[in-house]
């Protein structure tokens, strides 16, 4: 069965700090893109166009409850360091490196190589050279 592969922070090939999140096409309004810190400023619409590919990671109560209070058909969550933490569509994402797997989890690994489990999908950094080992 074919994985989801999720790119962390919008990497392909390994962290870049200088690019990660990076809409290249930014509108104006009040949601902001980033990791650790507000680096591009993208327009509620932005987020409602690519709905069907993002992940959001809420990082603070203002954006969750917002998302929550919205008819959104977003994907958002909210976590610190919890093991776990359910997403708006029912799916469980996992914080990385913990050993958590279910046919709804998302395996958030920032290492190049995973092993095969019964997880939905996969959260890395090296989407693009991943590999899944059978052990």
């Amino acid at each position: 069965m074919n994985k989801l592969l999720i790119s962390h922070r919008g990497n392909l090939r390994g962290p870049n700090p200088d690019f990660e999140n990076n809409p290249n096409d930014s509108d104006n309004n009040a949601f902001y893109l980033g990791h650790d810190f507000n680096q591009y400023k993208v327009d509620y619409s932005w987020l409602e166009n690519f709905s069907e590919k993002l992940w959001i990671h809420c990082k603070d109560f203002d954006s969750l409850d917002y998302l929550c209070k919205s008819s959104s058909e977003l994907n958002y969550f909210w976590h610190e360091n919890d093991s776990f933490t359910i997403t708006s569509r029912g799916y469980i994402w996992t914080y990385p490196g913990s050993n958590f797997y279910g046919s709804k989890s998302i395996n958030v690994n920032l290492a190049k190589e995973v092993k095969k489990q019964n997880y939905y999908g996969i959260c890395s950094d090296y989407i693009e050279n991943l590999i899944i080992s059978k052990t």
